[in-house]
């Protein structure tokens, strides 16, 4: 007797699969023009698309009437609209709130640091400390440092990046850094 009711719930599943196939056969391109209408950009739609067709294939055995389907399919596709632009209003309040957040204590970090900038740039040797100082202190480009010191732009070049790396060990040696998300320097604490 359970052999002819697994049989049975087999043929019902099969019954059910060739529904579902008919159903995306049907509705497959008037379900893809309902979106491109209400829905930016050609990806999007597709993806609303197939997300509906999941839903339908989960939960076809809910539709008792036939004739209802393209009725049922249809709610769907507008309820999956809905839900597609709230998680873009989502995503947009969390980009806002991002964007208008406080900022004043990556600023406070950056006026502290600054203050011992050309202290540190002091501890340099001369000729990395002179060409941090140009360029990153007074804004000078590389090409303008190079032609100030009379030396080759690829050896302007370098004695910044060196330079660079020096005040980088100096710093580390002397603080501890906290980063946000985006690498900026939002709090340190000497050692």
């Amino acid at each position: 007797m359970s052999l002819i009711i697994v049989h049975r719930s087999i043929n019902k599943f099969n019954c059910m699969k060739f529904d579902i196939e008919k159903v995306y056969k049907e509705f497959h391109k008037p379900l893809f023009y309902f979106f491109r209408k209400r829905v930016p950009g050609l990806f999007i739609a597709e993806d609303i698309l197939q997300d509906v067709f999941i839903k339908a294939h989960l939960n076809i055995d809910k539709v008792n009437d036939q004739t209802k389907v393209k009725r049922w399919l249809f709610q769907i596709a507008r309820n999956s609209i809905v839900d597609y632009y709230r998680s873009e209003r989502k995503k947009e309040t969390i980009i806002e709130e991002i964007e208008d957040r406080d900022t004043s204590y990556e600023e406070d970090a950056y006026k502290k640091l600054q203050a011992s900038v050309l202290e540190m740039i002091k501890q340099l040797p001369f000729k990395y400390g002179q060409a941090l100082f140009h360029v990153d202190y007074r804004g000078y480009k590389q090409k303008e440092l190079a032609q100030k010191l009379n030396i080759s732009y690829s050896c302007a070049k370098v004695r910044v990046q060196r330079a660079r790396k020096l005040m980088k060990e100096i710093y580390e040696k002397c603080c501890h850094f906290e980063y946000d998300i985006n690498g900026k320097v939002i709090d340190y604490h000497p050692y």
